[in-house]
């Protein structure tokens, strides 16, 4: 328990000596050498994932286009309508969450 409260004093000790000498959070990010890159990485992996998600939206779109358009004849009027209507509501549906 007693590094818990070890760690609080040091945190405000350094919070304390920051604001006394006016040091910045870029100033503090210079004394992790790996800090800067590690940023530059996060940024780039985000990035990358949400290009591979939308990708992979696109692809799941296609594949129901397609199937509806092989399947399109064989529909009655209420099953064209949901599905129709049913991509696009599950669409709003997850941009809205």
């Amino acid at each position: 328990m007693s590094t818990i409260t070890d760690r609080q004093a040091a945190l405000e000790q350094v919070r304390a000596l920051a604001e006394a000498f006016d040091i910045t959070p870029a100033e503090f990010a210079t004394l992790r050498p790996g800090a800067v890159g590690d940023a530059t990485r996060n940024l780039r992996s985000r990035i990358l994932v949400r290009l591979l998600s939308y990708l992979g939206g696109t692809f799941v779109f296609a594949g129901i286009v397609t199937f509806i358009g092989i399947q399109w004849g064989h529909l009655d009027s209420a099953a064209r309508v949901v599905i129709t209507l049913g991509p696009g509501v599950a669409a709003f549906v997850l941009a809205v969450l």
